[in-house]
């Protein structure tokens, strides 16, 4: 999995693009908990519910997330403010 982060609000970024990630894939909060749940992770869909309307999760999460819904690469990017 590549990741590459410029200087972004990494809350809420975090948050938007696992949220996009699973919307294309069509994988619910549910369906994550049982996926995460095969690598160990003892999460329900409400405990999953709560971290992404808080926007508050570790990196493991995150990245553990991305791997089980097979998101192999994502890109992140700063706009150009001037």
């Amino acid at each position: 999995m590549s990741i590459v982060i410029i200087n972004l609000d990494q809350k809420e970024n975090a948050k938007s693009i696992l949220k996009a990630e699973l919307t294309k894939r069509n994988i619910s909060y549910q369906r994550l908990a049982e996926l995460l749940k095969e690598r160990g992770w003892k999460l329900t869909k409400s405990s999953i519910d709560n971290k992404m309307s808080r926007g508050a999760f570790n990196a493991d999460f995150f990245i553990d997330s991305l791997k089980v819904i097979g998101c192999k690469e994502i890109g992140l990017f700063q706009p150009d403010i001037r």
